[in-house]
């Protein structure tokens, strides 16, 4: 298993997680659907989703992805 060290926001108003597309892609990890999003602005945008391991203080656990765009932030969501 590919594993890689990530600054994000944890953001308690987030759903899910999302990792920029580059990091999940460099790991290996594929999307698996497409869903639409609110953003931070009120837009409504589409991203890829996908499933990864996600360890965070010594926690680890599989969890949904956001495949995140460059002009996305990198967040730590509720359900992980």
């Amino acid at each position: 298993m590919k594993w890689e060290d990530l600054k994000v926001l944890i953001d308690s108003e987030a759903l899910f997680t999302s990792i920029p597309r580059q990091t999940l892609e460099r790991l290996g990890l594929k999307p698996v659907s497409r869903q639409r999003f609110r953003a931070y602005s009120g837009e409504i945008i589409e991203r890829d989703i996908g499933g990864a391991v996600i360890e965070y203080e010594n926690r680890r656990v599989i969890a949904p992805v956001v495949f995140g765009e460059p002009t996305d932030l990198p967040v730590l969501g509720v359900t992980t």
